[in-house]
């Protein structure tokens, strides 16, 4: 028969924090990053099928929706709060907050053959579309 191997992350749940709200794993720098405490963006670092803490980001309340650049370092996520944050995982940081215009930014795709990010809002019928070069 095949053999399966599964790994369990312990994430250590504060307060109201009762899920994950997002995850995206970062090829280049072997991280996983997720969303589950309100202002933080967990890190482990997936190396030697082990997976380690790395760094928490701070972030602008939950993060619903990411999606990672080819170049491996910027990962962009939308919140509740309206919001494109664009961070740096090398920095550890948000280093732009663009606003979209919706009421509650849900999730987030990238269409990489249009240029565009696409989010959509969970609260209206909107959905905001982001081109870039």
């Amino acid at each position: 028969g095949t053999r399966q191997q599964i790994m369990f992350l312990d994430i250590t749940l504060k307060g109201n924090d009762l899920f994950t709200e997002a995850l995206l794993y970062n090829e280049k720098r072997n991280l996983l990053l997720a969303s589950s405490e309100f202002g933080k963006l967990k890190t482990w670092s997936l190396q030697n099928k082990r997976a380690k803490p790395h760094k928490e980001i701070d972030v602008k309340g939950y993060c619903f929706g990411m999606v990672g650049t080819e170049d491996g370092d910027y990962v962009l996520a939308v919140n509740y709060m309206k919001e494109l944050q664009v961070i740096s995982a090398a920095r550890n940081q948000v280093l732009h907050n663009i606003t979209l215009g919706l009421k509650n930014a849900g999730s987030l795709i990238h269409m990489k053959n249009l240029n565009k990010f696409i989010s959509a809002d969970a609260l209206s019928n909107k959905i905001c579309v982001l081109n870039y070069n």
